[in-house]
């Protein structure tokens, strides 16, 4: 993402970040800026925030309502916080800046949990035996808890890209290939 949403989406999710640290509901805040991502995605709720006849009032009451429902099971998230924090959004038309805040915020939430995201591009599917290893290298190498998703992407001929939150390191096939071409090419 552009460096300019990312400046926009770093106050929310910091401030967001420090009430759920002092409330203690650091997996709870998390899960509920995944429902909220996800209600924030659905083309009918998409299409009434874009719309220029409906008030930010209205728009704050549906999507609170909405929110509210869904993440009534998080009980250590006081339903103010969560409103207050849809209404921010919606005043300040960043509800398309949620992705990031999303990002931003489980990115905190790791560094205070000590634990690192990493995904595994690659043409076939890691088995989990593989996963495991390869986790608890890393887990060794890095001192901190690794959490891996293996991602297949049929455009990786072989090898793999690893994408973690601070880089991507690209040792496909498809990469090298495209390196000699260019090589080549000079």
């Amino acid at each position: 993402m552009a460096s300019g949403t990312k400046s926009i989406a770093r106050p929310y999710a910091k401030a967001l970040y420090e009430i759920a640290l002092s409330s203690d509901s650091l997996a709870d805040w998390n899960l509920a800026l995944k429902e909220l991502l996800f209600i924030a995605q659905d083309a009918d709720v998409l299409n009434l925030l874009a719309n220029p006849a409906v008030t930010k009032e209205q728009k704050h009451d549906f999507f609170s309502s909405v929110a509210k429902e869904a993440c009534a099971s998080f009980v250590s998230i006081a339903d103010d916080h969560l409103s207050n924090f849809i209404k921010l959004l919606i005043v300040n038309n960043r509800i398309s800046s949620l992705p990031m805040i999303c990002e931003i915020y489980e990115m905190l939430m790791n560094q205070h949990n000590d634990q690192a995201n990493i995904t595994i591009a690659t043409a076939e599917a890691i088995s989990e035996q593989d996963i495991k290893a390869i986790s608890a290298l890393l887990e060794k190498k890095y001192d901190k808890s690794i959490n891996i998703e293996n991602l297949v992407d049929n455009e990786i001929i072989g090898g793999a890209r690893v994408i973690t939150n601070q880089s991507v390191i690209d040792g496909s096939l498809k990469n090298k290939l495209n390196k000699l071409t260019l090589w080549l090419r000079k």
